[in-house]
């Protein structure tokens, strides 16, 4: 769902954390919907990953349960002090905060964030957020 892309892209860009512990690309703290990263990026890095759309079964058909990952990843070869920081900095800003995502042509009732976990990758330091948003028109 491509709204809640830019909203999801737009209130990780304005969090602390990634402010000041992201790379920067274009400008902006490097958050992404695409993969792989572009290959002009450093880490660390932020990767919406794919959302799944569940019908939550309601009579108007206007409530949506969307489920997406937010990946951070960092360099395999450091610590993984940051790319925890970054991750814990995300769950802390988005759980049980509706209203800290914006998703043009829907409020945001809920969010719910579970992990990070670590993500099994042998070229990069990753963890895993799973976060659940319920939308309505």
């Amino acid at each position: 769902m491509r709204e809640l892309n830019i909203g999801l892209v737009a209130a990780l860009r304005e969090l602390p954390v990634c402010l000041s512990s992201l790379a920067k690309f274009g400008g902006y703290p490097a958050v992404f919907t695409v993969f792989p990263a572009p290959r002009e990026c450093e880490v660390p890095y932020v990767r919406i990953a794919g959302i799944t759309d569940n019908d939550l079964g309601t009579k108007n058909g206007r409530h949506r349960d969307l489920t997406v990952d937010i990946d951070v990843f960092d360099d395999i070869n450091i610590t993984s002090t940051k790319v925890d920081a970054v991750a814990e900095g995300i769950r802390e800003a988005l759980h049980k905060k509706p209203h800290s995502v914006l998703v043009s042509g829907y409020t945001v009732s809920n969010i719910a964030v579970s992990g990070p976990i670590n993500i099994d990758d042998t070229e990069s330091q990753g963890r895993t957020l799973s976060v659940q948003i319920t939308i309505y028109k």
